[in-house]
């Protein structure tokens, strides 16, 4: 299941399809107390590696505001493996923790570049989950990169467990970059073999995930 971010937004979104992956921008654990972020990072640049795509990885205090000023430009998929903070009383400041800042709703609108790239994975928690009154549902921090010029995003609905995300994205990655498969056909995947796992079985761990604007 995919979900179309805004009806206005179809004909744009389809216009903005990549066919082919290019240069990865991967952010991992910019806050230093997510472990299994960057293990998630590292085995997500293994999968890019094996299909000989450029990868720019920064993890830990390298992970800065400067990084995504800088790569994003060029970059056919940003995936973040960190902190998302969702202001409640004042969305705007809502965002993604970086090393040196938090990159906000507002930054991520008028600062970041996103027009070359397939997809945006947001790894974190809340990136996917809408504040009544403030935000359309399903949207939140994912419409800010939609905004940006991402024609899909993958984000979540609720606090994601680290360990969790971490395998969701290598067997996400392992169906899309490794073995070609669609998109919403390689989040399927994904989610089923997580929900497969014994430990990751409650539909806590799994379910969280959502996809978001014209997959291919």
């Amino acid at each position: 299941m995919v979900y179309l971010p805004s009806s206005a937004l179809a004909t744009e979104l389809v216009k903005r399809r990549r066919g082919h992956l290019g240069p990865a921008l991967l952010l991992g654990n910019p806050t230093q107390d997510l472990a299994e972020a960057e293990r998630e990072v590292a085995w997500v640049a293994e999968h890019l590696a094996m299909r000989d795509l450029p990868v720019h990885t920064f993890v830990g205090a390298q992970a800065t505001t400067a990084c995504m000023a800088v790569h994003a430009p060029t970059a056919a998929l940003l995936h973040f493996a960190g902190h998302t903070q969702l202001a409640r009383e004042d969305f705007l400041r809502s965002g993604l923790e970086l090393a040196d800042r938090r990159l906000t709703v507002p930054d991520v609108m008028t600062t970041v570049d996103l027009r070359q790239a397939a997809l945006v994975y947001l790894s974190s928690c809340d990136s996917a989950q809408a504040v009544p009154g403030h935000t359309e549902e399903l949207l939140a921090l994912a419409r800010a990169f939609v905004y940006a010029g991402a024609p899909t995003v993958l984000a979540t609905l609720w606090a994601l467990d680290d360990a969790a995300g971490a395998h969701f994205a290598d067997y996400f990655y392992q169906a899309w970059v490794g073995a070609g498969q669609p998109l919403a056909h390689a989040f399927q995947q994904a989610m089923q073999r997580l929900k497969a796992r014994l430990r990751y079985a409650h539909p806590f761990y799994w379910a969280p995930f959502v996809l978001l604007g014209a997959w291919r």
